[in-house]
């Protein structure tokens, strides 16, 4: 992400830097585009990749959504345009969960089974009570 102290060099030394390390993909997201770029002009999001040939260039370059080659996966803005998340699907449908979701729905799912296991403890306690009546 672009920030108010480092935007000229996510935008003009961040792609060379990442290039000579041998990176194979690199974006720069820029939700206040405050970058100027190597064209001049600041871009919400860019997606650099490194070519069969080996070079490393810009093949994407606007609003998004964008297409991560190293991911097999789309780089969709969100939240007004202040965040960046990894989908599934173009429109941004079929999010990847963030680490917080993630654990949110693991949490969820234990009560639900936690949940489920009270009951058969119940419903088992009562057959149990049931059949010591007769």
């Amino acid at each position: 992400m672009v920030s108010r102290d480092t935007a000229r060099k996510d935008y003009q030394e961040g792609p060379a830097k990442y290039a000579a390390s041998g990176t194979g993909e690199l974006w720069i997201f820029d939700p206040e585009r405050r970058g100027r770029g190597v064209t001049g002009e600041p871009w919400v999001l860019q997606v650099w990749r490194r070519t069969r040939s080996g070079e490393f260039r810009r093949e994407y370059a606007g609003d998004g959504p964008a297409y991560s080659e190293s991911l097999g996966a789309w780089l969709v803005v969100t939240d007004d345009g202040t965040r960046l998340r990894v989908a599934d699907d173009e429109g941004g449908e079929r999010l990847w969960p963030t680490e917080a979701e993630a654990e949110r729905a693991r949490a969820e799912a234990e009560k639900h089974r936690a949940d489920a296991l009270a009951a058969q403890v119940e419903a088992l306690t009562a057959q149990v009570e049931a059949l010591k009546g007769r």
